[in-house]
């Protein structure tokens, strides 16, 4: 037996039979400065010594190694290990564990919720991504986002949680505004055109200080080439002529990457005008869409979308950024979030995204 390992099994045990939670267990000795097993793999790689969540905490209130037995194929079995719980506290804990799990009936398809933002839309505050989930009885039930960094125990994140269909709502309604907006989306496609022109300049500038650099460096390899045809210092300009090789090499692959960012800017400055028509016709999309078609409508437009109570930032393919501040209806579940400015913002990991800012106040 490892004291200290023990020690803290006792008071996970202890702890859970007072708050009856493995969340709030997992914060409680977390609290406590302990955290989970450190231990090296074979492979030599450092393991554990992380804060508990709640399913560790689970995990290991449902051990019957702490009791001192051994399971096998669904048997128990006494062990030659020392027990570290007394049976009767284990048997209190797992009882209650027991009481608390519901098996949950499947609920019938025309009831359930879909899900229009799922994987897409991500928590502002700690960088978890916001899960569906739901609760309720026969007759109702709430469908909201809740945030995996609550996994990782309370402490981990401030998120409770967000009703869905009043975060997408409010998604799909301020893509409905902006695509009633000519004059917006004539302002999109026009800076969309200048910023191009501004970075063509930027990539042809780059490009022939390149080529400048490599013009050189080409006279050099065939000035040595014809010195070593000649049989001169065959040695010294065999090295030579290698590491202006590899210089050459390395111009030439930043060309490439030039030429790459030159097609990229065209196929950005094509997508910008797509997408600007394509919102024209959004509202007129989603009102005839179903469940599953708006889900594939929000995939096609939205990126990603990082949600906190005071703001929503949303990425879109290919647009550059409005920051705009409105008057938003509530954004919550039971009153807990609400939402009183959001912003409008680009998703940085798409290829396409335009790759520049713009910002103005509507009133």
């Amino acid at each position: 037996m490892n004291p200290e390992e023990a020690k803290i099994v006792q008071t996970i045990y202890e702890t859970y039979s007072k708050l009856r939670s493995f969340r709030m267990t997992a914060k409680a000795v977390n609290e406590m400065g302990y955290r989970t097993k450190a231990y090296h793999s074979r492979r030599g790689n450092h393991h554990g010594n992380k804060k508990f969540n709640k399913n560790a905490i689970a995990h290991i209130l449902q051990s019957t190694a702490y009791l001192g037995k051994v399971s096998h194929n669904g048997d128990i079995f006494e062990g030659r290990h020392e027990a570290i719980i007394d049976e009767k506290l284990w048997q209190n804990v797992n009882e209650h564990i027991a009481a608390n799990k519901v098996v949950r009936r499947k609920p019938r398809p025309q009831k359930m919720h879909t899900f229009l933002l799922e994987s897409i839309v991500r928590c502002g505050w700690c960088g978890g991504q916001l899960t569906p989930s739901y609760s309720g009885g026969r007759s109702r039930h709430y469908y909201y986002y809740i945030c995996t960094g609550l996994n990782r125990g309370a402490d981990e994140c401030k998120m409770k949680r967000v009703s869905a269909p009043a975060l997408e709502d409010a998604i799909a309604g301020r893509l409905i505004e902006m695509g009633k907006d000519q004059d917006l989306l004539n302002e999109i496609l026009d800076e969309a055109n200048c910023n191009s022109r501004k970075e063509v300049k930027i990539l042809q500038e780059r490009k022939d200080l390149q080529r400048r650099a490599l013009a050189p460096i080409e006279q050099e390899i065939k000035n040595i080439v014809k010195f070593i045809s000649q049989g001169k210092n065959m040695a010294s300009l065999g090295a030579e002529l290698e590491r202006l090789e590899i210089r050459k090499k390395e111009i030439e692959g930043e060309i490439e990457k030039i030429d790459l960012e030159f097609r990229e800017l065209k196929n950005r400055t094509i997508d910008a005008e797509i997408i600007s028509e394509g919102l024209e016709f959004f509202e007129q999309a989603w009102e005839v869409a179903d469940p599953k078609q708006k889900k594939d409508l929000m995939r096609l437009y939205v990126h990603k979308i990082i949600w906190t109570p005071e703001k929503i930032k949303m990425g879109l393919y290919t647009r550059p950024v409005s920051e705009i501040s409105i008057k938003s209806s509530n954004v919550n579940h039971d009153g807990q979030i609400a939402v009183d400015r959001i912003n409008w913002l680009p998703g940085s990991n798409s290829l396409h995204n335009v790759l520049f800012w713009r910002k103005f106040q509507k009133m």
